[in-house]
């Protein structure tokens, strides 16, 4: 659902005649078609503590910047934004938009060591182990002293320990935005997650929003011709080539941009290349040079 009604059984004309007939009368009408859909954002700012940037103003200015997109259809495919102000993705962007927009931050993770130790008063050392410092994904928290010690050149702004500790953590004080690209459903080559074109960006001023807007009309216009029809910016990167993209979009390539080169999101990259390069294979020999020979016959 792209708008608070949908019109069925009715022809191009009539509902041509009413979308018409609704924005005289001063009613705005949603996306549909070859066109961009209707923004969807998380609550950001107007509730959430944990919301890195306004994600209320920037889908108001992205609105008011492309209605025209809105109304007519002028695009190869389907364009959706979500906007979700961290990394628990309230919006669901990831998985269900072409361009999300993820709020982040490029410092430390705020540390209050008052409340870390009335967290751990409350609950205990082992409840903080199981639940905090063994579920980071990239093991970089531990409890030394009664004190959360963070190494936060590997933190990965999860959100997992701010989610539990809330009290005792915050995100960073340098705010901004990762912006991905690519996210869908299945079409013509199924499922996709976004990719990252821009690992971080400010969204606080006039001129930040600026920058945003212009990098979103590049890539329109270099979707817009050379896409297929029916085909969406993500399955346009996989047809193309990612590095194509970028060039013409002119963002530079940026190592964040891929954390593990892999074919499969679903495999470890580790699983892949320990054998390969004389690592420690990950099971028997049989299971380990099998899944080896499937994978590469994938190229």
């Amino acid at each position: 659902m792209t708008g608070d009604i949908l019109m069925l059984g009715s022809t191009n004309e009539s509902t041509y005649a009413a979308g018409e007939a609704l924005m005289e009368n001063g009613w705005d009408i949603g996306g549909s078609g070859g066109a961009l859909r209707t923004l969807a954002c998380c609550i950001g700012p107007a509730r959430c503590e944990m919301s890195c940037y306004d994600t209320l103003e920037v889908t108001k200015r992205i609105t008011d910047t492309y209605i025209s997109q809105l109304h007519r259809p002028e695009l190869p495919y389907k364009f959706k934004f979500k906007l979700s102000g961290c990394a628990n993705d309230c919006a669901n962007s990831i998985q269900r938009s072409d361009m999300p927009v993820m709020g982040t931050w490029r410092d430390n993770i705020q540390i209050d060591h008052e409340e870390v130790g009335k967290f751990i008063a409350e609950k205990g050392e082992s409840y903080v182990i199981d639940n905090v410092v063994t579920r980071c994904p990239t093991k970089c928290i531990s409890l030394k002293n009664k004190k959360i010690v963070i190494d936060d050149k590997d933190c990965v702004h999860c959100m997992h320990c701010i989610n539990v500790m809330h009290k005792a953590l915050a995100p960073g004080k340098d705010k901004g935005v990762t912006i991905l690209l690519g996210g869908k459903r299945t079409l013509k080559i199924g499922d996709t997650m976004g990719s990252v074109i821009v690992p971080f960006m400010k969204l606080d001023t006039d001129e930040d929003m600026e920058k945003l807007i212009a990098l979103i009309s590049r890539i329109w216009e270099f979707w817009g011709e050379n896409g297929m029809e029916h085909e969406r910016v993500g399955e346009f990167i996989e047809r193309v080539g990612l590095g194509t993209f970028l060039e013409n979009i002119g963002i530079e390539p940026d190592p964040q941009m891929v954390k593990h080169p892999r074919t499969n999101s679903y495999i470890k990259f580790e699983e892949y290349t320990a054998p390969l390069m004389g690592g420690e294979p990950k099971g028997p020999p049989s299971v380990v040079n099998k899944e080896i020979e499937e994978k590469e016959t994938t190229y």
